[in-house]
């Protein structure tokens, strides 16, 4: 988790000066997970079972999981700038502004709960995640009109779609592999949240951050200040994707299980 965490930072600070480098360190630690899987299936007792994956019932689902992730935490990092420098909101109604969806949760996670145990793991799957594309594609048309409440309600949605898919996705995985292997697969799906959300906040970053450095014709690391067309563009391109990602998670839930 350090290399990975630490490994993602650096990607995300060369992303905008030094793309070249920051896509030769990305292939590093893929080649570094790889050769890690590599070295794990040959040993007698593993620290990670390759072989809890090859069931559909598990690897869609974790796969589904942590593109949700890296898309949702665009939104974590992005919210409060738009906030803040597209709105103008002080830092005191921005915190009251984004403790929407966190109210929210609040109500949406038990009822999720309890329709994942009437309807099934794959019917609110897919229903989530469809919720949570159309909340995704919301927060690609932010103009800065209408606010704060087009974000209060897109954060909304997103924490629905979010419960849905995440409790019936958890079942899933955790009922989808016998009794001595839950902690295993219990601890890799904590993993693939956790890569997910530090992967999330890198890739938004380079992103907006890309963008707002391409449009200036130079390198800029402070959004401070910028033009407010320009930040809103750089804030959809992160959310775009962020859409395409929950897209093909979709797509793959849609496929593969039944």
């Amino acid at each position: 988790m350090i290399l990975l965490a630490g490994g993602f930072y650096a990607v995300s600070v060369l992303a905008g000066r030094q793309p070249v480098i920051a896509l030769a360190g990305l292939a590093v630690i893929g080649l570094i997970l790889w050769g890690w899987l590599r070295l794990e299936k040959r040993q007698a007792t593993p620290l990670f079972e390759a072989r809890l994956l090859k069931g559909e019932k598990v690897a869609t689902p974790l796969l589904a999981s942590f593109l949700s992730f890296i898309a949702a935490y665009a939104f974590v990092l992005l919210s409060p700038i738009y906030l803040q420098l597209v709105v103008h909101l002080d830092s005191r109604i921005t915190g009251l502004v984004l403790m929407a969806g966190p109210l929210a949760a609040l109500v949406a996670n038990p009822v999720a709960g309890v329709l994942v145990d009437h309807w099934g793991q794959a019917t609110l799957m897919r229903i989530g995640m469809a919720i949570m594309l159309v909340a995704q594609l919301g927060l690609v048309a932010l103009s800065g009109v209408g606010e704060p409440w087009w974000v209060i309600l897109w954060s909304v949605i997103s924490v629905i779609g979010t419960a849905l898919f995440t409790t019936a996705a958890n079942t899933q995985i955790m009922t989808g592999v016998t009794a001595a292997h839950r902690g295993a697969i219990g601890a890799l799906n904590s993993l693939a949240r956790e890569v997910g959300m530090m992967l999330g906040v890198s890739v938004a970053g380079g992103i907006y951050y890309g963008i707002l450095s391409q449009t200036a014709g130079k390198m800029v690391t402070n959004a401070l200040r910028q033009p407010r067309a320009e930040l809103i563009l750089a804030q959809r391109g992160a959310y775009l994707v962020a859409s395409i990602l929950l897209g093909v998670a979709l797509w793959q839930l849609r496929r593969r299980i039944k």
